[in-house]
């Protein structure tokens, strides 16, 4: 995706916002979404795409403009049975903090037809057990890690909201992403 210069001085990805304070900064940020998006998944049961479809349905059918543009995108992504990221699949797992929301009529109660549009209880389950596997393997602690250049990284590292591993104890404007050797090629 190329890189653009803004009328405001700064760099953005694409269509994105013009946030980045240099042109290194951005392509440094869209490496690291190209590495973060190589390892997909599609393997969520068959009723959470049932589910999501439902949620699309009640929506097509009434749309009381429950939810978010993200929540209907992931509706549409499960109900496709499209590939989804370890991003992506954090999200899945960190919707199960609206399970109290879930107990509803979706054709009535928004917290209930967006539980539905995230995958329903198949879903987050699966995306909870998923992300637990994919962390196991491919976080292990004692791997080594590389910058996106192939560097490396012995210094200390943390991790950012999602759980990926980043440089510096602590987030700073300067934090790079870390990957696995096997990720960079």
């Amino acid at each position: 995706m190329p890189i653009y210069k803004c009328s405001n001085g700064k760099y953005r990805i694409g269509q994105g916002r013009c946030i980045y304070d240099t042109e290194q900064k951005a392509e440094s940020v869209w490496a690291a979404i190209r590495i973060a998006m190589a390892d997909t998944y599609s393997d969520y049961p068959e009723a959470a795409k049932t589910n999501a479809q439902r949620a699309l349905d009640i929506k097509k059918e009434n749309d009381k403009g429950c939810g978010t543009l993200v929540g209907w995108t992931r509706a549409n992504q499960l109900a496709k049975g499209e590939n989804i990221s370890r991003d992506t699949i954090a999200r899945m797992s960190s919707f199960e903090r609206h399970r109290e929301n879930s107990k509803g009529n979706p054709k009535e109660d928004c917290g209930a037809l967006m539980w539905l549009a995230w995958g329903g209880d198949e879903g987050v389950a699966w995306a909870t057990r998923k992300l637990q596997q994919i962390d196991k393997t491919k976080l292990a602690e004692g791997m080594p890690h590389y910058t996106k250049d192939g560097k490396l990284w012995k210094g200390e590292t943390h991790k950012d909201a999602s759980g990926k591993l980043m440089t510096g104890a602590e987030h700073t404007e300067d934090s790079e992403y870390l990957y696995h050797k096997e990720d960079l090629k």
